[in-house]
């Protein structure tokens, strides 16, 4: 059985929120219907590098030093 987020956005939502909630839900959908085992934070890195990429983006980087710091410590990288 493959379990689905339902939600209703709320009316006085204008512009790029719709697509955050969108992508959220995604997101989301996702997770919950991945075995348990399987999500961590290399699959979920993949998963949302390979979402990007099927929406045409490219030379996905992180560019501050400290998120990189961060997002290195949270996905196992230097």
């Amino acid at each position: 059985m493959a379990y689905k987020l339902q939600l209703t956005k709320p009316v006085n939502i204008r512009g790029s929120h719709h697509g955050s909630i969108d992508a959220l839900t995604n997101i989301f959908n996702w997770a919950i219907n991945e075995p348990a085992n399987k999500v961590n934070a290399d699959t979920v890195r993949a998963k949302l590098e390979k979402e990007l990429r099927l929406l045409n983006c490219s030379y996905l980087s992180v560019s501050s030093e400290s998120l990189t710091r961060n997002f290195n410590k949270a996905f196992g990288g230097s």
